[in-house]
This record gives structure tokens, sequence and C-alpha cells, in this order.
């Protein structure tokens, strides 16, 4: 078996380009960034700015809340394009949830987007 070292780094520089041009590389979320902003949120007095700065600690987390707000379920009004925007667009509760939902499944709220918005006519009734 070859040890990790004896992988020659433009090897594996390719290979991480090539799952990042094909939209297959999966970083997983830090759960203790979504631990953080629990504990912020439940906090008295904390503010959604607060909650930004915890989020932008984890690009994947954040990247997720901007997709959220910015979904055809969510968006009203032009794209958001900050975090702190966004998390007030769509409210803690959401933001919770859907960090509760990557903790948890890895991102299923892409997932079921998805679902919604190219499934068959029946997943939108939930048939």
């Amino acid at each position: 078996m070859a040890s990790a070292a004896a992988v020659p780094l433009e090897k594996l520089e390719g290979a991480v380009e090539d799952l990042v041009s094909k939209g297959t590389l999966r970083v997983p979320p830090d759960p203790a960034v979504a631990v953080r902003v629990q504990e912020t949120l439940g906090r008295r007095g904390a503010g959604l700015a607060e909650v930004a700065h915890l989020l932008l600690a984890n690009a994947v987390l954040a990247a997720a809340v901007l997709r959220r707000t910015n979904s055809a379920l969510s968006r009203r009004g032009p794209p958001v394009k900050d975090l702190l925007s966004s998390i007030a667009r769509i409210g803690a509760a959401a933001v919770m949830r859907l960090l509760l939902a990557f903790a948890l499944t890895g991102g299923l709220w892409e997932r079921w987007e998805k679902l919604v918005a190219g499934g068959p006519a029946g997943a939108r009734e939930g048939t």
C-alpha cells in the first residue's frame, strides 16, 4: 500500500481540481460552528451580526445560508449577496433549521431543493 507521501503533489492537485470542476467535491461543515450559532442565538441580546460573523468561519455553512435565501422558495426581491442581509431575510429560526439539517444529513436542503425544482410534478405535493 502506497503512503500519502508517495503521491506526487501535482497528481493530488489535479484530482482536487477535477472534483471542483465537476462540482462533486464535498467539504463537510464544521459542527462546532452550528453549536456556537445555536448558543449565540440562545443568549439574550445576541445580534444577527454576531451570527453572521460566526457563520463566516465556515464557508460551507455561509454559502448554504446564502443559497437558501436566494432560492426560489425564499427569494423576495433582488438576490442577497451578504450574510447579514441573508440572515435578516430568512430569520434566525430558518438559519438554525438549515444548520441542523446540514449537521444531520450533510446537505439535505440542497437535495430537497433540487427535487422540488426538477423532480416529478407529484414531488411538489409530497406524493
